[in-house]
Order: C-alpha cells, then sequence, then structure tokens
C-alpha cells in the first residue's frame, strides 16, 4: 500500500479490486471495518474472512498470532497468512516433549 492510501485508510469495500489484495491491504480494510480478531467481510463482491490463531511461547509469558485470509476468486480458494513466530514451538506442539531426557 502507498503512503497517501494509508493515510486514507482503506476506505469504500466494495469498490477495491480482487486483484490488488494482499495481506496489508485485507489487514487493513480488517482493523479499519471490523476490528481486531476472526471475522468476514465483502471486499471487492468477494467474501473474505480472516482467522486468528494464538500462540504461546515456550515458556508461556509470550503471545504471537497466525492470520489468515481465506476468499474464492472464479472458483479458485485462496488465501494470503502471516506465520506466528511461536507456531513452531514445542509448547505448540503436542507430539513433542516438554522437559529434557524425557521420551
Amino acid at each position: 500500500m502507498h503512503k497517501k492510501e494509508e493515510d486514507e485508510g482503506v476506505g469504500d469495500l466494495a469498490s477495491l479490486d480482487p486483484s490488488s489484495f494482499s495481506y496489508d491491504l485485507l489487514e487493513a480494510a480488517f482493523w479499519e471495518h471490523h476490528g481486531p480478531g476472526d471475522g468476514t467481510l465483502l471486499i471487492g463482491g468477494i467474501e473474505v474472512t480472516k482467522t486468528v490463531t494464538p500462540y504461546r511461547s515456550n515458556s508461556g509469558k509470550s503471545t504471537s498470532y497466525k492470520v489468515t485470509f481465506t476468499f474464492e476468486i472464479g472458483g479458485e480458494a485462496r488465501s494470503m497468512m502471516k506465520a506466528s513466530r511461536f507456531e513452531g514451538n514445542r509448547r505448540n506442539d503436542p507430539n513433542r516433549s516438554w522437559g529434557r531426557d524425557r521420551d
């Protein structure tokens, strides 16, 4: 997004062209027209769903979020995602040990 567009906000969702969809544009649209968290908006005639999944650090003291936008254009499912920096931690993987010397 250009600086001028950021200053003016996303504006009218119906006028946005689906070919211009980017993670940053969709994130800005949701913050401006929906607020934080999961939700669905009609953007440029396309139903876009935002899913926010929290992941904790190994210590449990910090949280980072995986954010996924899903939509369909011309019958083709598409998605844009920002990964959580903690997604691969052992705390978030039920198949890995929690302590040292554990089987």
